[in-house]
């Protein structure tokens, strides 16, 4: 049976006590500030939470049980399905679908389907109508008013294709290789096993009238802090119409303005906060915007929640809030036990507050987006977070190029409010002769909506001279990034090569390093198995890495970076170390001579139990912490 549209559950109200309320000279829209409720964050992939008592938008909720049948493999049988959920990889386009019912009086002015990701990308259709395109892990809102069926059943089809090819984002040249491997080509490209589903939440929220699609959150630090905000509505606009902004924190109503509509349709206002509490890894402190829409009745509000902080690129160091800042990062893939993609949200939670225990600052959430939930924990816990996209493929398609530009307006859009947030990665890969010209056509569109981040791309490459950092350098300036993010699987010696001659006018962030494989669960290579990262081995012959090998490795590996990071300035910005959780890969055997069908680098095993080398690594991060104080 269908969910019914739902509302976020009711709680007591909490009204501004700073606030005095007077309907003299005060418009609704600001009246509405006076008697809002603070509501729970609706556990979705809504940019913003709409409030209830005060929005006219229904959510319709279209998780649950799909149907799911092959579209050209007729050795994958339909079969019920749970969404958000994902299959095993079947080399092809699988379709899934569902329907849903409405019962409306008359067409609604804004209809749009949520889809918070899917792996990998695929064609929405609705009643039998393209309504859009997907990208892999993409947050897409897609208009569906033209397609949707008011008044009784509406059928809903998602065809997802879980290859990756010379086209698509992430991809590679794996076309050639499929009739000699067949679907496994397909699994070359990504250190991930490839899946297919809908791996994250999705609704469909609509409305009789105009309501709030975005709203852009900006802290200016200065003399006077204040916070500049942009609304997108959606939904046709009228002279009458009103958006008033007002920031809260404890139920206190701290300040309030009416947004002014610009030339490009947009709303803006600003709200002056005189000595703003920084957010920071150290004192997490967020809080509370309400945006409101009235057009002589209140039409729609949503509750965001911000932090006032500032990051920058100055020197050879990230500074956070004007102070220095380095990073004692950790990789993350958004993968759970037995492959899945899709998060619960007690697991995304965990993973964060046992980073935080270990001294960890910085998570680059590694090659594609997360879950959104992940950063509302981040902001909570006061963790810095860096976003990229999966973009290696062959950048020098214009193709790709557009894709990709579609992909991080998407991301940037998503999560441009999170204080966590500190820097955006363009794609990650080795095509030195590529690397500049797709940058510089890709970086506008993330610069367009956010100049208050650095922006970057990694170099995931085998760079290892200071003559090859250099080279990744120049193409870095050359190219308008605001610093380096290179692979560092480096030895001892070129560590110390490597960190004695970095520039001091760019920084440099270390975005992967490790030590080695390791695992009591069972051999990760074959007899006589040579692993490839630094430290990596089979010290027996036998084909097995233990957990204890792997924690002396992990040692080994960070030892090098003692000795630049104890001669005074640090001569990187960030050391981020790969991975936090084993990760499958079916595609390893065919690269990795031996190699069982995983990335064992973690420091947990894909079920998140802790293996020796998570308390290493704690000592690790506590090293840093002592040789570069900071939060």
């Amino acid at each position: 049976m269908d969910a019914a549209p739902t509302k976020a559950p009711h709680i007591d109200r909490r009204v501004a006590p700073g606030w005095r309320c007077s309907s003299a000279g005060v418009g609704a829209a600001l009246m509405l500030l006076c008697g809002l409720v603070l509501l729970p964050m609706r556990d979705s992939a809504a940019a913003a939470e709409p409030i209830d008592a005060y929005s006219k938008r229904s959510h319709l909720s279209l998780g649950g049980v799909w149907t799911l049948a092959p579209v050209a493999n007729p050795d994958f049988a339909p079969q019920a399905m749970q969404v958000p959920g994902d299959v095993a990889m079947v080399g092809g386009v699988l379709r899934w679908s569902r329907r849903f019912d409405l019962d409306l009086a008359s067409a609604p002015v804004v209809a749009w389907l949520d889809i918070g990701g899917v792996a990998n990308h695929g064609i929405v259709r609705l009643n039998g109508r393209v309504v859009g395109t997907l990208e892999p892990f993409t947050r897409m809102r897609l208009d569906v008013r033209d397609a949707l069926v008011t008044r009784g059943g509406n059928v809903l089809e998602i065809e997802l294709d879980d290859r990756q090819l010379s086209t698509t984002v992430p991809g590679a040249e794996v076309e050639p290789l499929v009739a000699t491997l067949g679907a496994l080509a397909y699994t070359l490209v990504a250190p991930w096993e490839p899946r297919n589903g809908i791996v994250r939440e999705i609704s469909l929220d609509y409305s009789s009238a105009p309501i709030i699609a975005d709203v852009f959150a900006t802290p200016i630090l200065g003399n006077v802090d204040r916070l500049e905000l942009r609304v997108r509505v959606s939904g046709p606009v009228t002279k009458q119409m009103q958006v008033v902004v007002g920031l809260l924190h404890a139920g206190q109503l701290l300040g309030a303005a009416q947004a002014l509509r610009n030339a490009s349709g947009e709303f803006e206002a600003q709200i002056s906060v005189p000595g703003a509490t920084r957010w920071s890894p150290d004192n997490p402190y967020l809080y509370e915007l309400i945006v409101s829409l009235t057009d002589g009745a209140a039409l729609d509000a949503v509750l965001e929640r911000v932090g006032f902080r500032s990051i920058e690129v100055r020197g050879n160091r990230f500074r956070l809030n004007g102070a220095p800042l380095f990073l004692r990062g950790i990789t993350r893939h958004d993968i759970y036990a037995g492959g899945s993609f899709t998060a619960k949200p007690d697991v995304l939670l965990d993973d964060l507050q046992r980073m935080k225990a270990l001294g960890v600052n910085f998570v680059r959430t590694i090659h594609y987006p997360p879950d959104e939930r992940l950063l509302r924990y981040a902001d909570q816990l006061g963790l810095l977070v860096s976003e990229e996209i999966p973009a290696w493929a062959r950048i020098t398609d214009p193709a790709v190029v557009s894709v990709a530009r579609t992909m991080l307006t998407a991301l940037v859009e998503r999560d441009y409010n999170h204080p966590s947030v500190i820097a955006w990665l363009t794609g990650t890969g080795a095509d030195h002769a590529a690397i500049g010209t797709y940058f510089a056509a890709v970086a506008p569109a993330v610069r367009a909506i956010d100049t208050t981040r650095p922006l970057s791309y990694t170099f995931d490459d085998s760079a290892s001279t200071p003559a090859a950092i250099t080279r990744n350098l120049d193409i870095v300036t050359a190219a308008g990034m605001d610093f380096l993010t290179q692979a560092g699987y480096w030895d001892a010696a070129s560590v110390a090569a490597i960190a004695a001659a970095l520039p001091l006018d760019r920084p440099v962030l270390v975005a992967e390093w490790t030590g080695s494989e390791g695992s009591n669960r069972g051999p990760i290579g074959a007899p006589g198995f040579i692993g490839v990262r630094v430290g990596a081995g089979d010290p027996d012959g036998t084909g097995i890495m233990t957990e204890v090998f792997q924690a002396q490795a992990l040692a080994r590996s960070f030892e090098p970076w003692l000795q630049p990071l104890l001669a005074g300035s640090p001569p990187i910005a960030g050391l981020t170390y790969f991975n936090w959780q084993d990760i499958g890969w079916s595609g390893a055997p065919l690269l990795f001579n031996g190699h069982h069908a995983a990335l064992r680098n973690g420091l947990v095993y894909e079920d998140r139990t802790p293996k020796l080398a998570f308390h290493v690594f704690g000592l690790v991060m506590n090293a840093l912490r002592q040789v570069n104080p900071g939060p």
